[in-house]
């Protein structure tokens, strides 16, 4: 059986009153959405437990929803950063050449200024990828804490 949650589709067991990933009520347990399932670890072994279950080397997820996400956007935070150093490295590489072909041509002003150009263009265009990028990653884990605290808070109320 899957998760009745078109976004998670998670595997669930016979026993499963709740997604362990994302929450959601299994479909025909007859049981509203309002009970909250026991904390789950997930073993190495990726074999399920419950908390009175769990031996001392578990993993703990803590009902953390979509823990792909949290993933993927520490992931992209790191990509623009790697990006902004690599576009920066080549454009200091670019300018280097720009100016040793233009003193070999005889042109050494503007090689010079053909070099600053690619330096400048290079390190702009790293730093704007590694903010958009930052932003983006920074922007879902907002996301993520905000519907955490949303559905604490529901969830005290409803308790």
């Amino acid at each position: 059986m899957r998760c009745p949650n078109v976004k998670c589709r998670a595997e669930l067991l016979p026993e499963d009153k709740h997604c362990p990933l994302c929450g959601t009520a299994a479909a025909g347990d007859g049981e509203t959405a309002t009970a909250r399932p026991r904390d789950e670890w997930v073993l190495e072994t990726a074999q399920r437990v419950t908390s009175d279950q769990a031996p001392a080397s578990v993993i703990v997820e803590h009902g953390e929803a979509y823990p792909a996400l949290r993933g993927l956007s520490h992931l992209a935070i790191a990509t623009g950063s790697f990006l902004r150093w690599a576009l920066s490295a080549l454009s200091l590489v670019l300018c280097v050449l720009a100016m040793i072909a233009g003193y070999r041509e005889g042109y050494t002003l503007i090689g010079l200024i053909i070099g600053i150009l690619f330096l400048a263009a290079g390190m702009i265009s790293g730093w704007l990828i590694w903010l958009g990028m930052a932003v983006a990653g920074e922007m879902v884990y907002l996301i993520l804490d905000l519907a955490e605290t949303f559905r604490r808070s529901f969830g005290r109320r409803e308790q």
